[in-house]
């Protein structure tokens, strides 16, 4: 196991039981306990962990943005059940946009079965990102995506309904 690895399944038990012991990491994970502690030093340095006495406590500041690896298994009932929702709502052939959260992972994945989704984000937003490029797009073109990002926002405003619903 990489020490990375290692250092994400530590700050997944972090997560779920808010403090973790350094013999018992050493044991869970196959390592000198020495291992353990530049781990939890590691942590502490990103400031996603405490160090105390014999083991760590996980940082609670809700400033910090944890890991892409350790936020996609949180909550993961919950991102499958919006994945479902917004699946449900969008039609072969429409056209979408997934930011690069992990609930859009569980988005993606419950929409490989659609058709004719169109997938050219990364082209488009590596286009935009160019400073030389210029894009004059016909009024007609313009008018349809308009109604595209309009039809967006609606379907956006029904899956937050739906949400609020579910979580009563």
């Amino acid at each position: 196991m990489l020490a990375l690895e290692r250092r994400n399944l530590i700050l997944e038990k972090l997560q779920e039981e808010k403090r973790v012991v350094v013999s018992e990491l050493s044991q869970l994970y196959s390592v000198s306990e020495e291992t353990i502690r530049r781990d939890l030093d590691k942590l502490e340095k990103e400031g996603l962990a405490t160090k105390s006495y014999g083991g760590a406590v996980i940082n609670e500041d809700v400033g910090i943005d944890l890991p892409f690896n350790v936020r996609k298994n949180q909550n993961v009932q919950g991102k499958q059940k919006m994945a479902e929702i917004a699946a449900s709502m969008v039609n072969d052939g429409d056209h979408i946009f997934l930011d690069a959260s992990t609930t859009a992972v569980f988005v993606a994945k419950a929409l490989k079965e659609k058709e004719r989704l169109t997938k050219e984000l990364a082209r488009v937003n590596g286009m935009l990102a160019n400073p030389n490029f210029v894009h004059k797009a016909p009024e007609k073109k313009i008018a349809e995506e308009k109604e595209k990002l309009e039809n967006y926002t609606q379907m956006m405003a029904r899956v937050e309904e739906r949400l609020a619903h579910l979580s009563k």
